[in-house]
């Protein structure tokens, strides 16, 4: 019998030692033989003031103690594209490229080199070699990868789709994972979706994505499975700090996560929730509730399915269309903005300590 994959969304590790709910997961990852692949959010570094870079959102940066618990995971792989990578230049991603060398984990979408950050990593289960390959995007704070520096794999859709291409001419399966959209969209935007049919067009049997820290709604496109958001899947001490309300159901989203169970030989996959405890401080895998949390996109009307995506966002970020166009003048306008507020940062005298 082989070992299924197990993908999950958005990890970050700030403590020193293993907690108990992080061994309990363990152990349910290793009773059901899965191999874990997950999206590293952000450095295994110490967070050394001189090598932060300026930035909107924080700086992070994991623990030593993140390798450990990447094996009590049963970690195979992590993705390395997102906004947080980066966070500590080139010395902090080279400080993770080292760690996980050190433990045989697998990585993808960073490097030194734009050359480096593409290349996938393989995983074999039964006779099928399934290819992973990852891609952040800038506009929320991913650093990219050039000929001659550090940093992502871009989300630049030529670039990926050609990934995705070479990957197929050796891999019976490629699952590309996206740390695309703004936080906190319930749904993805329709950039993201038809970015994503495109990917699948191309030759990706399985798209994973991340990023908005809730779960977004799952669609089934040609076949093939797109997992829009997972949400987040454990933020360390950062947990609690998640309290954006959504008006649903269960409110606050970024408390769930969802994690996906793929087999690779069958293209099958099933999925669980990840419940965080505010009360116990505690998160843990979950199989009732997800029906609240996860389901399928929407069939709507392209005009419908815009205003039901805007509304169900929390926060003031534009949703980008499929039109090139139009998208180039909401990001423009949504730098202006950005720019405005840190020169009102800067006039603002600074409390005195």
């Amino acid at each position: 019998m082989y070992d299924k994959i197990l993908f999950t969304g958005d990890f970050f590790f700030d403590y020193n030692t293993i907690p108990d709910d992080i061994s309990r997961i363990g152990n349910w990852i290793r009773e059901n033989k899965f191999k874990t692949i997950m999206n590293l959010e952000g450095s295994i570094s110490d967070p050394d003031p001189q090598y932060a870079i300026e930035k909107r959102g924080p700086n992070l940066a994991s623990s030593q103690a993140a390798a450990l618990v990447l094996k009590e995971l049963n970690t195979v792989g992590v993705s390395l594209a997102n906004n947080h990578m980066m966070d500590y230049g080139e010395y902090g991603l080279k400080s993770t490229l080292s760690v996980l060398d050190k433990n045989d984990i697998k990585h993808t979408g960073a490097g030194l080199t734009l050359d480096e950050a593409l290349i996938p990593f393989t995983i074999d289960t039964g006779n099928i070699k399934t290819g992973v390959l990852a891609f952040g995007w800038d506009v929320e704070e991913t650093r990219y990868a050039s000929e001659k520096s550090a940093g992502c794999a871009p989300r630049k859709k030529d670039i990926i789709v050609k990934a995705v291409s070479d990957a197929k001419e050796y891999c019976d399966r490629v699952v590309v994972c996206m740390h695309w959209g703004f936080e906190f969209n319930r749904y993805p935007m329709p950039y993201d979706t038809d970015l994503a049919h495109s990917l699948i067009d191309a030759g990706a049997d399985l798209i994973i994505g991340s990023h908005p820290h809730c779960v977004q709604p799952y669609e089934v496109y040609k076949g093939k499975t797109i997992y829009y958001s997972l949400g987040n899947f454990y933020f360390g001490s950062k947990r609690g700090m998640f309290t954006k309300k959504f008006n649903e159901k269960i409110a606050n989203q970024p408390d769930y996560g969802i994690i996906v169970i793929y087999d690779p030989v069958s293209e099958k996959t099933d999925t669980r929730l990840i419940v965080y405890s505010r009360k116990e401080n505690e998160s843990a895998i979950s199989d009732t509730g997800k029906e609240d949390i996860l389901y399928p996109l929407p069939a709507l009307s392209e005009k419908e399915y815009y205003k039901s995506a805007y509304k169900a966002r929390n926060n003031s970020t534009p949703m980008l269309t499929a039109n090139d166009k139009i998208n180039e003048f909401l990001i423009r306008k949504l730098y202006t903005v950005y720019s405005i507020k840190k020169a009102v940062r800067k006039l603002i005298p600074k409390r005195l300590s």
